[in-house]
């Protein structure tokens, strides 16, 4: 009998585990991307700005990958679009040149 409840416990916290798992992962993608994007790269990202036009697609799809996989909240503030497309850029560019690097 006490075999079975132990059993019958570990499976019950494997299932919570699992389920907070899948709960923090839908959380973060909140993000939404403007549909101007590149022009806010473009006008305040001088990195960005002197990238090659290859650079700047693959520059654009990491900024993409970082706001889908990252929650970004402000603190007794609201991240506006401008504030969340410079966070991502910053997060992007120390580590662009490594090219499979996430976060």
């Amino acid at each position: 009998m006490a075999i079975v409840l132990q059993t019958l416990f570990i499976l019950l916290g494997l299932i919570i585990l699992i389920l907070l798992a899948f709960k923090m992962k839908s959380e973060k993608a909140e993000n939404v991307l403007p549909e101007n994007y590149w022009d806010i790269l473009e006008e305040y990202v001088r990195f960005y700005r002197a990238l090659p036009e290859a650079d700047k697609k693959l520059f654009e799809k990491r900024v993409e990958k970082f706001l889908k996989e990252v929650k970004i909240t402000g603190v007794n503030a609201e991240v506006e679009e401008l504030d969340m497309m410079l966070i991502a850029a910053a997060a992007i560019i120390p580590v662009f040149a490594i090219p499979d690097w996430e976060y």
